[in-house]
């Protein structure tokens, strides 16, 4: 059996590193031995990029499906950053393998550690090759952009978060599901990315769009707010949850319990466990580890298991008194022991799988005491006896290290200090320890049965010998207290200095993992600010582009405008000339007319005064001749009157009918 010695990368990162607001960027998945010497061959190489994608090739094409995904997953978790670099090669050459199947989690976990390598490039086409390859396939394409958002969360790559939700939502239409998927998706990101305030505004977004939020929504939140200390708004989203219809299960109380134990409210854990016991919460084996992972005395003492108490009793009587109501708390009711052990004729089995070392630890005691009572006749399985039993604690591949597990040393430890006939499994029971039910119970009740038998015959003598060996005992644990604190004191030392001499080290290294860190920020920032740089050139280039165009546009508008304005000038002064010229016409012929009448008027009078005076003269001659020489002289006389008086109507008629003519 596997000891995991981790809830999840977010409650690990939690209890130790619950200040530092970026997220880590995936669980370290612990490698095979063959992928061990994968690496070791790799790092021999000395750097030389053709000798190991040589020896990457080889790998996948001799491993299994499971192990050449298994060192893929531990090269995109790696915080080295030559073994990160060798992810793509790695991926690269599993895709050509024939089990191959394209997963959308696994090539959004690619692109997302791409991008943290700073291969922009190559995580772009990746992600223009997957949707290219889902585009006929909406819903998977969905789905794809989900499995980006929580990888690029991992990576604590908030722009990377936005970007592929935005991509989301343009690609949504009226999809319900997908659109639930969708906000789940996003609330969880941010909350990763430690903004839970960003995640509660979008879930009110979800309310509005007619969306309930789930309880997962909600332990993300709640998650949040623990991990980064403010346990007042994480009391406030439980209240909301609760009023949203959601019952605290254990699975919310245990995200609470971490949370406390993270922030060191030992004494707030208390209370919530006994609120669990009131509302009928069952513990679960996270519940164990949560909170005995926050017991610090506990963790102290199981890094000395040589000095363990070997009773419920004696290690509540060693741990401080707030701890001490923890470990009570725990086992008082609690099934937890029940749920992992195994009781029958054939086997009698307790099941380690998924405890932490401080779980594991106190569930072996729980059960020591569980066997104590049913061998006695304690329970209705007292009176049988399996033909073996078995504490299964795994083969640690969950382990930091590979095959080295901590449970197995802590159980090894506790078996021979009891002196139980208990021994280490081989061939079919590897991962375990294996003994007669028998053996085990015959152990048991020799100890009963010596202690029953001295005090039957020789009471009084053992009551004395009990406070003699009370008191000798007493001085022997004071002194081997006394050598114990010796020890420690001196471990403490040896450690310290060790611990300067590591942080030293540390140091060092972490400034120059700094230096090379902000180089390539440096170099990435310069990177963005000359793309962004290029981004705002071309966008200011269509900018004056359009802006030209849009004057040029304007100016041929304006241009046919005008000429337009110019040809209705034009042909209204050509109207106007043209009907000035037929006024001036008609006025040329009019005065013409005039003229020419005048003439005409003036030439008949004329003519009929020349007319008249001759009439008139030949009617004097005429009459001179008749009456002679006076009449001619009278005659002559009124001729020259008469024509007087003509020649002054002739000028007064044609003074009036000039007067006339320009009056007209």
């Amino acid at each position: 059996m596997l000891l995991q010695l981790s809830v999840s990368l977010k409650w690990r990162n939690h209890h130790h590193h619950h200040h530092h607001n970026q997220p880590s960027a995936a669980i370290v998945c612990s490698l095979s031995k063959k992928g061990q010497r994968l690496l070791s061959s790799i790092d021999s190489a000395g750097g030389d990029s053709t000798i190991s994608h040589r020896l990457i090739r080889k790998f996948v094409a001799s491993s299994s499906k499971s192990v050449a995904l298994n060192t893929l997953s531990h090269l995109l978790s790696s915080d080295i950053r030559h073994h990160s670099s060798l992810s793509l090669p790695m991926y690269e050459w599993i895709t050509e393998a024939s089990w191959f199947e394209w997963n959308p989690k696994l090539i959004s976990t690619v692109i997302a550690s791409l991008e943290n390598q700073g291969q922009f490039d190559v995580s772009e086409k990746l992600i223009s090759d997957s949707v290219q390859k889902l585009a006929s396939q909406e819903r998977e394409l969905a789905l794809f952009y989900c499995n980006l958002i929580n990888s690029y969360s991992k990576y604590g790559s908030k722009k990377g978060v936005f970007d592929s939700y935005n991509c989301l939502k343009k690609l949504l239409s009226g999809s319900s599901s997908l659109n639930r998927q969708a906000y789940e998706s996003m609330i969880n990101g941010l909350c990763i990315l430690d903004l839970p305030h960003d995640a509660e505004e979008m879930m009110e977004k979800m309310r509005l769009e007619g969306f309930k939020p789930s309880d997962f929504e909600f332990r993300s939140v709640v998650l949040a707010y623990g991990r980064l200390g403010l346990l007042n708004e994480m009391r406030r989203v439980l209240d909301q949850m609760e009023n949203s219809g959601y019952t605290l299960d254990t699975i919310s109380s245990n995200i609470v319990l971490s949370s406390y134990g993270a922030n060191k409210e030992l004494s707030e854990m208390v209370v919530w466990i006994k609120k669990m016991k009131n509302s009928n919460v069952p513990f679960s084996v996270r519940t164990y580890n949560s909170v005995l992972n926050s017991c610090p005395t506990i963790m102290a003492m199981l890094k000395e298991p040589e000095f363990l108490p070997l009773s419920i009793e004696e290690l509540i009587d060693n741990v401080k008194r707030v701890e001490g109501e923890l470990v009570q708390e725990l086992i008082d009711g609690s099934s937890v022991l029940l749920e992992n052990l195994k009781w029958d004729s054939l086997e009698g089995k307790l099941d380690l799988h998924g405890m932490h070392l401080g779980t594991a630890y106190v569930i072996l005691l729980e059960w020591m005491d569980k066997l104590k009572s049913r061998f006695h006749g304690g329970g209705e399985d007292s009176v049988v006896i399996p033909a073996e039993i078995r504490v299964v604690y795994g083969l640690g591949k969950h382990s930091s290290v590979m095959g080295k597990s901590p449970v197995k040393a802590l159980v090894s430890e506790m078996m021979v200090r009891l002196k139980s006939p208990m021994r280490i499994g081989r061939k079919n029971d590897i991962g375990s320890f294996v003994g007669k039910g028998k053996a085990v119970r015959d152990c048991e009740i020799e100890e009963v049965a010596d202690d029953a038998a001295s005090s039957e015959v020789l009471a009084e003598k053992q009551k004395q010998l009990r406070e003699e060996e009370r008191f000798e005992k007493q001085k022997q644990l004071c002194e081997e207290e006394e050598k114990r604190i010796e020890k420690q004191k001196q471990l403490r030392e040896e450690e310290e200095e060790r611990i300067k001499e590591e942080e030293r080290i540390k140091k060092q290294k972490q400034l120059r993992e700094d230096e090379e860190r902000i180089k390539k920020q440096k170099q990435l920032r310069e990177e963005e600010e000359r793309i962004e740089k290029q981004k705002q050139l071309r966008e200011e280039e269509e900018r004056i582009k359009k802006q030209k165009q849009l004057r040029e546009e304007e100016e041929r508008i304006e241009k046919q405008k005008q000429l337009r304005i110019e040809e209705e000038r034009i042909e209204k002064q050509k109207q106007i000339r043209e009907e000035e010229e037929r006024i001036e016409k008609q006025k040329r012929l009019c005065e013409e007319k005039r003229t020419a009448a005048i003439k005409i008027q003036s030439f008949f009078r004329g003519l009929l005064a020349r007319r008249a005076f001759r009439a008139l003269r030949g009617l004097v001659k005429l009459q001179a001749l008749v009456r002679g020489v006076r009449a001619r002289k009278q005659q002559q006389m009124a001729l020259h009157c008469m024509g007087a008086l003509i020649r002054l109507q002739v000028r007064v008629r044609s003074r009036q009918l000039l007067m006339k003519t320009c009056d007209d």
